[in-house]
Order: structure tokens, then sequence, then C-alpha cells
């Protein structure tokens, strides 16, 4: 069973992966990060002045979408017994949780 790892293709490799398990297809080209800001910065303009909805692409998430985070477990193994599992096992998990609480409506108001 392959893990993700830490490098620039883990976005990829994990949409792929979420893809494989919802069958929603994992997007197709990757936008540059100035156009997901650009894109960001209208849509929040757009909630506020026109839809008053809550804005689809937010300026503070398309910031953290190009951050890579890297992270030790070492603490949590050594404090905790804590044991990471394969990045499938636990997207299975969180589809199969999000298919039964269906906590997100296709359509909000």
């Amino acid at each position: 069973m392959r893990r993700a790892t830490c490098s620039r293709s883990s976005a990829a490799f994990l949409l792929g992966l979420l893809a494989e398990l919802t069958g929603i297809p994992a997007p197709r080209f990757a936008l540059p990060h100035s156009a997901v800001l650009a894109l960001g910065a209208a849509n929040e303009w757009l909630s506020d002045h026109v839809t008053h909805r809550p804005p689809v692409i937010a300026r503070e998430a398309a910031l953290h979408a190009r951050d890579a985070r890297y992270f030790d477990v070492s603490k949590s193994r050594r404090e905790l017994g804590f044991e990471p599992r394969a990045a499938r096992e636990v997207l299975a998990d969180a589809v199969r949780w999000f298919a039964s609480h269906q906590p997100i409506r296709s359509n909000p108001v």
C-alpha cells in the first residue's frame, strides 16, 4: 500500500486517492498560484457585496494551498503510542463519514 510522502506531488497524490474513493474526477489541471489568489479576492468581493453567501474560494485558503506542511510524529509515537495510518485508509474513513453524515449540500442557500 502506497503512503503519501512529503513531496511536492503529495497534493496530486491525495486528490488522486480521493478521486478513486469517491468516483469524483480529480482536477485536470493546476492553476497558477497568482490566479488562485486573484480568483479568491474576486470571489470574496462578490460574496461580500453581491451574493452575501460564503465564498467558494477564499484568499486565506489560496494562501495555505501553496504551503508545504511537514510533520514529525516521533513525539506522538513516543508519548501517546500514536501510529499513523496509510493515506488511503484515512481518506476512505473520511469519505464514509461524510457520506453517512451528509454535512455538505450541493446548493447552499
